[in-house]
């Protein structure tokens, strides 16, 4: 304790000694690695001039935003090794698994709360989530954050109780109460929802989840003559796959779904791997890879490896949806489908996301081709 209170004294006084850009170093740096959070100097200021604490909360937010890029920098620059290092660490793993499903949304939350904001920062980079999405998302929750405790010490200097009591304090009681009851009512939702739900996934017999035109390419260009569907919901794409003469396969795990008169096996990859065993010519695999947490990959990725060519499409990261909890790059799905022996075929990628007539964007924007070199 004495330590700390040593520790506090000297780095605290070294900060406000050198006034306002102290202020803005001190939220930098904290950010990044330094223990003591800077509401601590934000108080000390705004106590100070109490009629510039908006232009103070301000510099502490703009300084602990531009700490979070530099550890989003750390974190993207030294990935492999922090990733070993991290790899048992159940803090890392489980911040990691939040921001893949919720994306900013995370980052908001973790700077307006005591969560470790620079493991949040770090970690985004080593995912990859967009720069911008980290410096935004972080600009609302501390911006949020350093703006109520430069608010209330500048307005209730007697003492804080005071503040909690005044009407003010009743809606900011209210606004925080708010949102960790939105916050904490998507993550239940998300808990109780199953692997799959069938409006949430490709493969519907409605026009939306279909898609002739990409089909159509990889049939004619792949000769493909046998498919596979992971993930086929109701089995929209197995029927149009049939109407073109194809031996047509599916597998989906929502135990609620009833396939008449279609080859598709009811399979829950988080319970292991499918009971499948037919080799075909094109697994196809739309609005699935992002459904299922990366601790199950190795599961269904026995079952595109069955195939001679895969198409797939992924939601990025950052981008929430309906039981979202592996958002990736497709530099991340290339590397993964390489490493399980796949080659990545840019030409074909390119001319089926052309030929894709879904609405939806799903193949236009992320669909990947590949080849197995098994």
């Amino acid at each position: 304790m004495k330590a700390f209170k040593a520790f506090f004294e000297k780095y605290s006084v070294w900060f406000i000694s050198l006034g306002s850009p102290g202020l803005f170093l001190w939220a930098f740096f904290e950010a990044i690695f330094f223990p003591l959070p800077p509401d601590i100097g934000l108080i000390i200021f705004v106590k100070e001039n109490p009629e510039i604490w908006i232009n103070l909360a301000a510099l502490s937010t703009v300084g602990s935003a531009s700490g979070a890029m530099v550890g989003w920098l750390i974190g993207s620059v030294f990935k492999e090794k922090l990733e070993i290092k991290f790899a048992k660490n159940n803090k890392y793993q489980k911040i990691k698994r939040n921001l893949l499903k919720y994306g900013g949304e995370a980052i908001v939350f973790a700077g307006f709360t005591p969560l470790p904001y620079k493991l949040f920062a770090i970690t985004s980079g080593m995912i990859g989530l967009p720069l911008k999405v980290l410096f935004w998302s972080s600009i609302i929750g501390r911006g949020a954050r350093f703006a109520l405790v430069g608010y209330v010490t500048a307005k209730f200097k007697d003492g804080i109780s005071e503040f909690w009591s005044s009407p003010s304090g009743l809606i900011w009681i209210f606004v925080m109460f708010l949102a960790l009851f939105i916050y904490a009512k998507r993550k239940s939702k998300n808990k109780e929802n199953r692997l799959f739900k069938p409006k949430h996934l490709g493969g519907h017999d409605n026009k939306t989840w279909l898609d002739e035109g990409a089909l159509s390419y990889l049939v004619t260009n792949l000769k493909v003559k046998s498919y596979l569907d992971i993930g086929c919901g109701p089995g929209g794409m197995i029927k149009l796959a049939e109407s073109m003469d194809l031996k047509a396969y599916g597998i989906d795990g929502d135990p609620t779904l009833k396939f008449n008169n279609l080859d598709v096996l009811k399979h829950d990859y988080t319970k292991g791997e499918s009971a499948f065993d037919q080799a075909v010519d094109l697994a196809w695999s739309v609005e699935f890879l992002e459904h299922v947490d990366e601790r199950y990959q190795e599961h269904y990725m026995k079952d595109f490896q069955k195939a001679k060519y895969v198409f797939v499409t992924h939601a990025p990261i950052g981008k929430t949806g309906h039981h979202h909890v592996n958002c990736q790059s497709s530099e991340y799905w290339i590397d993964v489908f390489e490493k399980y022996g796949f080659k990545y075929e840019r030409k074909h990628t390119e001319n089926v996301r052309i030929h894709s007539t879904m609405p939806r964007e799903f193949v236009k924007e992320t669909g990947l081709v590949f080849s197995n070199l098994n």
